[in-house]
């Protein structure tokens, strides 16, 4: 009696439906860890990749076939007398390696800036809750090429018009003038 009681209930329609949620919801459980699974192994086989910029001179440049043109190194020699004039190398590498206009370091670092009101290596005024502060002018120019490729560059934001609301926040129409004076 007792079998066939056992059974009576497991053949009910509410049993069945029963078994079923509990099934599916397992079924979904498990699709879960296996996403989960996919994007752990994903983020293992494909670590966030850092750059460290190491300073070379202008010479190697030259030597390894990637010279700078005479005239844009030229329009660096605006930062000669200034705070920044120890990052000019810096910047040149960096600009390089990141495919980046080197007029637009200095568009950025004068707008924010005007090459001399900074702190912690930090003439491009980064940092949205107050500006960041760096080691060195290394890690400086790094951070903000990195910044500039990564979050603007690759976005499609290249002129000053474009890269004005996102990276002052659009309040101030000077920033576009004073960007433009170095990089159009």
């Amino acid at each position: 009696m007792e079998i066939k009681t056992k059974l009576k209930k497991m053949l009910s329609p509410w049993y069945l439906v029963k078994c079923f949620v509990v099934s599916m919801g397992m079924v979904v459980v498990l699709a879960f860890l296996l996403v989960i699974a996919g994007k752990i192994n994903k983020f293992i086989n494909n670590p966030v990749q850092t750059y460290q910029i190491t300073e070379i001179s202008a010479k190697t440049l030259v030597t390894e076939n990637r010279a700078i043109k005479q005239d844009t190194r030229k329009t660096l020699e605006v930062l000669k007398g200034t705070l920044m004039e120890p990052a000019i190398e810096n910047i040149i590498s960096a600009a390089e390696y990141y495919e980046l206009p080197l007029e637009l370091y200095l568009g950025i670092s004068f707008a924010e800036s005007s090459f001399k009101r900074f702190k912690g290596f930090n003439p491009w005024g980064i940092g949205a809750n107050g500006p960041r502060s760096y080691n060195n002018w290394e890690h400086s120019v790094n951070g903000f090429s990195q910044l500039l490729k990564y979050y603007y560059f690759e976005e499609g934001l290249i002129t000053p018009d474009q890269l004005w609301s996102k990276y002052q926040g659009g309040t101030n129409p000077d920033w576009k003038i004073n960007v433009k004076k170095y990089y159009n």
